[in-house]
């Protein structure tokens, strides 16, 4: 039950409440001004799905009220009997039974008591009342509204009220009780079938998540088909999940697709990328040109020719060029292959020392 807040306008008291779906609210009230005795219990509920709400009044004692104002003297005969024919509705009753007011209420009705208009028990604002069956005796009394207020802010205020038993209608009173209610509604109500989907939707894409991940394991793959697979295996699961990006004002239905947009993202974040392994240059090639260069260094050295010597220098350079390139696209993996460059580092050293 929501809380609430009390406060006296007059005589009267108001109370300020707030109900929901499944939560109503009650409140005890004694019959007698100054009584301890709680007879009667309120209960005031909110069916969001019929838009209605019900109030109920239960007591552990037979109830009596009035549905519509009613006339003190239009309801009794000639003999002070209360008959429930004359009233201004329909109401059941025992034939048997003989109604009467009680003298103690009677004696708390001012002169002239046959003027006296009692009140009916429930006025409304905002409410539209459904059908409802009246009895002369009651074990509780209830009335089902019609919400017509589109705030959902509404009305309702307890009037007479009595206790009836063995045909008298004993202690009552005018409750002057009234309740400003608040109806608050659930933004998940009714959204049970859209839950239900995004819970399914989310558990489907954790499993194609989960695929995803162990295909690209960690990161790097071990062939080139690898890292195809896993790229057509990512668009696919992005095509079948894309982002829901639309605004949800309830609750459960905003933490699940906030948790898959979450998941999405992570999902384009997963890589599987395949890095081809290098051989290494063959060293028997290094050192075939290391040979070549230190041969025409030597050429160098004797010819006195500058056409000659130009033309070794640019061998060399050619040569040098097309060697750092297959290096550089094969590698340098084992010891042998390191070996072999470090001499041709000091052969290319050596050549642009001397062959200039």
């Amino acid at each position: 039950m929501l809380p609430a807040a009390s406060h006296l306008l007059g005589a009267q008291t108001v109370r300020d409440i707030a109900v929901k779906q499944g939560e109503a609210y009650t409140d005890h009230i004694a019959l007698k001004a100054d009584s301890r005795d709680m007879d009667i219990t309120v209960k005031i509920q909110y069916d969001q799905a019929a838009n209605s709400l019900t109030v109920s009044v239960i007591s552990y004692r037979s109830l009596f009220v009035f549905r519509d104002r009613a006339r003190l003297g239009s309801l009794r005969n000639f003999f002070g009997r209360v008959m429930p024919e004359k009233f201004p509705y329909v109401l059941s009753y025992d034939p048997a039974v003989k109604y009467r007011f009680s003298p103690e209420l009677m004696r708390s009705i001012k002169a002239p008591r046959s003027e006296h208009v009692f009140k009916g028990w429930i006025e409304y604002e905002g409410l539209q009342s459904q059908p409802s069956e009246y009895k002369m005796e009651n074990d509780y009394i209830e009335q089902v509204f019609d919400v017509l207020s589109p705030e959902g802010v509404v009305k309702v205020t307890l009037r007479d009220i009595f206790l009836l038993e063995d045909g008298k209608i004993l202690c009552g009173r005018d409750l002057q009780t009234r309740y400003n209610i608040t109806l608050v509604k659930d933004p998940c109500f009714g959204r049970e079938e859209q839950m239900e989907l995004a819970g399914v939707t989310l558990e489907n894409l954790v499993k194609n998540y989960e695929t995803l991940k162990t295909t690209s394991k960690g990161g790097v793959a071990d062939s080139r088909e690898t890292a195809d697979l896993f790229l057509q295996l990512q668009d696919a699961v992005r095509s079948q999940f894309p982002r829901n990006d639309a605004e949800f004002d309830c609750p459960a239905l905003k933490s699940t697709w906030d948790a898959y947009n979450s998941l999405v993202d992570s999902l384009c974040t997963l890589k599987c990328v395949y890095t081809p392994q290098l051989a290494g240059v063959d060293p028997a090639v290094i050192l075939k040109n290391v040979r070549i260069i230190d041969d025409n260094v030597s050429r160098y050295l004797l010819s006195s020719d500058p056409v000659e010597r130009r033309d070794l220098v640019s061998d060399n350079e050619d040569l040098i060029g097309a060697t750092e390139e297959i290096v550089r696209q094969n590698g340098l993996v084992d010891d042998s292959q390191k070996r072999a460059w470090a001499i041709f580092r000091k052969a290319v050293d050596y050549c642009r020392k001397t062959a200039k």
